[in-house]
């Protein structure tokens, strides 16, 4: 798949879901950096036709912008090569917290096999 093509679907994705999720707001300037190889060897490149292949590193930067609030979500992947497990997000409130994301816990729980 070429680069761009993820570009395209990821944008269109999340206009998408801005559109559903809040039908009342303005859709503004939702884009996506997308590179994968040898394109990833600088910040925010532009998003070619390059094709993806087996083991590239990716550089995913998503812009959603609802109502023109400009938010951002870089992250770096590897194409079928499994990932690592940054996060555990937590909805924190007067009666305590809850782990939204629901991944168990501890380091062998960390790495995602392909």
């Amino acid at each position: 798949m070429p680069e761009h093509e993820v570009a395209l679907h990821s944008t269109q994705a999340m206009v998408r879901e801005i559109a559903r999720t809040w039908p009342q707001l303005k859709l503004m300037d939702t884009w996506t950096w997308f590179q994968s190889g040898i394109n990833t060897d600088g910040a925010h490149n532009p998003v070619t036709s390059r094709r993806i292949e087996r083991g590239d590193i990716l550089s995913l930067n998503c812009f959603p912008m609802p109502a023109g609030y400009y938010t951002a979500l870089e992250r770096t992947l590897f194409a079928e090569a499994g990932g690592y497990r940054e996060h555990d997000m937590l909805l924190v409130t007067e009666e305590g917290n809850e782990n939204i994301t629901g991944f168990p816990y501890g380091p062998e729980h960390n790495v995602i096999r392909a």
